[in-house]
């Protein structure tokens, strides 16, 4: 169980649980032995130990965007990871070095540099890929601090897509006459758009704005107060897989200017809500510690040894013998082995047999077709040139076992030869032809690429779940794929969650007939270049901790 901390408990953090020496706890919990427990329900047998906060399940506050909220003050990850503060670590990714002063520390900028290879795009683009979360019906706050150069349509946090239908589940954009624009679908493929008419947003000077829809009712606010009240009474229709903007719709609309303190929330946000959230400054407020939850002055909700003062350290930093993740320090134990089908170790240094060491029975050995297009080294083998790595029939048991799960994860550590490959070329794949698959786990030049088949997809698994472009590079990699029975489909790069989304359906379509392949499809028309050093696939999907563990464990 997890508790939600007052200020009061913060300071009795003892580094693993919550003291209550003053006999104060939250409501909920109460007093035992001079630690917070929570009041288990009449007839559940006493109390339970209250854990640590944790990032994934935040409690909102009205300053916090509870969706997602980025601030452009804390450090960027590899390959352009801006993170996400709202404790959902819906990180984004971000394309070129535009930080300039915001309203409170660094802001966004998203005025559009040379790009000459999609002009309609800005180079300086914050890309959000889609999930379940970021729709809420019709009940939705949408905010940031802007400052504009000029007021000429747009977009401030959108995911509107002209060649979509519809075209957007919610766009929040400034209009060229200077007003704001909340647009969203009428669930019937046609676009709501609701504009103001006599409100004027300053340029060349920061402004709060918000829009903030409640059932049948749009409010425009406009430096902490209300600027117009529309009426929106329609009922939305969700669209998966298509990726949100900040700056930007997902064609043109192009913020000509500094955007900060970027929110979306799942409720209305009050009048006093706004203006709170308005007046919070992330770039110095202490109580933004570790979990991100505002609690006043609080010290860090993690333990000690994952800690840097007030924050949470990044995860996947070492900690003894394991690694941080959201502040609690797991313990690596080894490779996860629940729920493996297939585990290929590259071992052999010779021949032309790639065993399966999963234990499981019977082995889905895989064959080399080239010999002379490899080489083997101590725990890995290199494609040198084009060939093809496969099972000598259907893998059923594989299959088999997916399909009665409806859940898979797709594990690799590779090192790809280039960043200029395409096809998407296939890393590990479950098919028959480029055509027809179960899953493709691929590489387009700087981007890895996955593709699993349901029943709401097509034979060839599109739509696809795309990296972060810049995530294949030439470099020791570890890549997991996983996908829940829920339909929620992640993607880790080396132990960071880079991209997610979301497909109904099960895996009744799977062809238990297929074969198993790895560097190339198996008509030979994809092929892949690089070092294998491990490949697994788990017919269930493991969860972030898992992943952080087999990445701690290494290849």
């Amino acid at each position: 169980m997890i508790l939600a901390a007052s200020c009061l408990i913060d300071v009795d953090y003892s580094g693993s649980e919550f003291r209550c020496g003053d006999g104060v706890c939250p409501s909920g919990y109460e007093c035992v032995s001079g630690i917070c427990e929570l009041i288990a329900p009449v007839g559940d047998g006493g109390t339970i130990d209250a854990d640590v906060d944790r990032p994934d399940a935040f409690v909102a506050t009205a300053a916090i965007g509870n969706l997602v909220y980025f601030t452009f003050d804390g450090d960027y990850g590899p390959a352009g990871v801006l993170q996400d503060r709202s404790g959902n670590r819906l990180d984004a990714n971000r394309e070129g070095a535009a930080d300039a002063t915001g309203r409170y520390g660094r802001g966004r900028d998203c005025r559009p540099g040379d790009n000459t290879v999609d002009p309609v795009i800005p180079s300086r683009k914050i890309r959000l890929a889609d999930h379940p979360k970021l729709f809420t019906g019709s009940s939705i706050t949408l905010e940031a601090w802007v400052e504009p150069d000029a007021n000429r349509n747009q977009a401030i946090i959108s995911d509107y897509d002209p060649n979509d239908v519809p075209t957007t589940e919610y766009s929040f954009e400034l209009t060229s006459a200077g007003g704001m624009r909340f647009i969203t679908n009428d669930c019937m493929g046609g676009e709501v758009s609701v504009e103001t008419t006599g409100v004027t947003v300053p340029v060349n000077e920061f402004s709060h704005v918000a829009a903030v829809w409640a059932g049948s009712t749009l409010t425009f606010y406009l430096n902490g107060a209300v600027a117009e009240e529309l009426p929106l009474a329609v009922t939305p229709c969700e669209f998966f897989e298509r990726a949100w903007r900040i700056g930007s719709r997902n064609s043109g609309r192009i913020f000509d200017g500094v955007l900060d303190e970027v929110k979306m929330s799942d409720y209305a946000k009050t009048l006093d809500q706004i203006v709170e959230s308005m007046n919070h400054n992330s770039s110095t407020d202490i109580g933004i510690c570790g979990d991100l939850i505002v609690e006043g002055s609080e010290p860090c909700d993690g333990e000690a040894v994952c800690c840097a003062g007030c924050r949470f350290l990044p995860d996947n930093t070492s900690c003894g013998a394991g690694v941080c993740q959201g502040g609690v320090c797991q313990a690596s134990g080894g490779r996860v082995t629940q729920g493996i089908e297939a585990l290929y170790e590259f071992n052999e240094g010779m021949g032309t047999t790639v065993a399966d060491t999963s234990g499981v029975a019977p082995a889905l050995d895989l064959t080399i077709a080239d010999i002379a297009a490899v080489t083997w080294s101590s725990g890995s083998l290199t494609v040198d040139l084009d060939t093809r790595i496969t099972s000598a029939g259907a893998v059923t048991r594989l299959s088999d076992a997916c399909i009665a799960s409806n859940e898979a994860t797709i594990e690799a550590w590779v090192e790809p030869a280039n960043d200029t490959q395409g096809g998407p070329s296939r890393i590990v794949t479950l098919s028959q032809d480029s055509g027809d698959r179960s899953f493709t786990l691929g590489q387009t030049e700087q981007t890895f690429i996955m593709r699993l088949r349901t029943v709401a997809t097509t034979d060839s698994g599109y739509p696809p779940l795309a990296a972060v472009v810049g995530d294949a590079r030439v470099a020791l990699t570890h890549i997991v794929f996983t996908r829940t029975n829920a339909g929620e489909k992640r993607i880790y790069i080396n132990g960071l969650l880079r991209s997610t989304g979301f497909h109904a359906g099960d895996f009744s379509t799977w062809d238990n007939a297929l074969g198993l392949g790895l560097a190339n499809e198996f008509i030979n028309d994809r092929p892949w270049l690089g070092t294998f050093h491990l490949v697994a696939v788990y017919c269930r999907a493991l969860d972030e901790i898992e992943v952080a563990r087999n990445f701690v464990a290494g290849p």
